[in-house]
């Protein structure tokens, strides 16, 4: 009777195991039908090169309004020798194909299920592929925000390079800034109790998300992949797995990350006049110019973002003069 019994285990073990093939299978077909492009076996139509330094960025639409593609000039001005990627699986191959004379931008198609397949963090794509698929796991949501935040890290964490979020003017060369994150000092934003000083950072409560920087498998973002579903299934909202959960865990992972203050890693120290009209020979343009790496003009992604009279504004004549020098160098 015993031997029975365990037969019988087997045999519904035999048959989930293969059930969970199929559904498997299926999951990465529906995703491929969708993308209707070739992939390759790491779910990419493209794979970061072993000898560049690696730029991603993630684009959800089928149309990038101008003012984006003028903050996408900048980084591509200041990165003649990386290979900068934008994962979309909406927009046209062709897109960027006036800024490509160095042969260097991919816009990547991806498949979820084929490209996290037994890595930190397929616990979240199985449920939000699922999902995303029509059906219902405990009334949880997937929005866009949720799919950029896991692909940031993932794709850092498993080919290392440089995040950055779209609505961002370059304003130097970032390669050379390894395991950084910037951080808001001087507890200007509060994310947790725990207060965090490091060389060139003070008094840091919150971090942000928007763009980093890190080398392949660093375990800051292992780390940050393995709870994300924890975090997205628990907490919901715009953005469960953003700055907020990555706070958490600087306490596990403090000696292995350089912080950079906000105020100049992304510009906040402009955040609040970044679109107020000023004259051409304000100190704030060089400033801004000498001293921040980016300058975050906070579009969100949003296709109908705009700024009124924006070549008068702080932000449009740090772009003019940037490119200007830019392409007079």
């Amino acid at each position: 009777m015993k031997s029975s019994n365990n037969k019988c285990i087997c045999v519904i073990l035999f048959l989930f195991f293969v059930v969970e093939l199929f559904i498997l299978k299926m999951q990465k077909q529906i995703e491929q039908n969708k993308i209707n492009i070739k992939l390759n076996s790491a779910g990419l139509s493209h794979v970061p090169s072993e000898d560049k330094f690696h730029i991603f960025l993630v684009w959800k639409g089928q149309h990038i309004p101008n003012i984006y593609l003028k903050a996408f000039e900048t980084l591509v001005k200041f990165h003649q020798n990386a290979e900068i990627m934008i994962l979309s699986n909406e927009l046209e191959t062709k897109i960027f194909s006036g800024y490509n004379n160095s042969k260097n931008i991919f816009i990547v198609k991806y498949n979820l299920t084929q490209m996290v397949y037994q890595q930190p963090g397929y616990d979240f794509v199985e449920k939000a592929v699922k999902i995303l698929n029509g059906q219902n796991i405990n009334n949880l949501v997937v929005t866009p925000v949720h799919i950029s935040d896991f692909l940031r890290y993932f794709l850092v964490y498993s080919y290392g390079g440089l995040y950055l979020d779209f609505d961002m003017f370059v304003l130097r060369n970032l390669e050379s800034y390894k395991n950084t994150i910037g951080v808001d000092q001087n507890k200007s934003h509060v994310c947790s109790k725990k207060v965090y000083d490091s060389p060139k950072a003070k008094q840091f409560t919150c971090l942000c998300n928007c763009m980093f920087s890190f080398d392949r498998h660093h375990p800051f973002l292992e780390h940050a992949l393995t709870i994300y579903e924890k975090w997205w299934s628990e907490c919901q909202g715009y953005g469960p797995g953003g700055g907020t959960m990555l706070f958490t865990l600087l306490e596990y992972y403090y000696d292995k990350i350089n912080f950079m203050p906000n105020e100049y890693w992304i510009c906040n120290k402009y955040i609040r006049v970044r679109n107020n009209e000023l004259d051409d020979s304000s100190p704030a343009i060089q400033d801004a110019i000498n001293n921040c790496f980016v300058f975050h003009f906070y579009g969100s992604g949003d296709p109908n973002f705009k700024i009124e009279n924006i070549e008068k504004t702080l932000l449009g004549r740090v772009y003019n003069r940037i490119s200007y020098y830019s392409l007079n160098k």
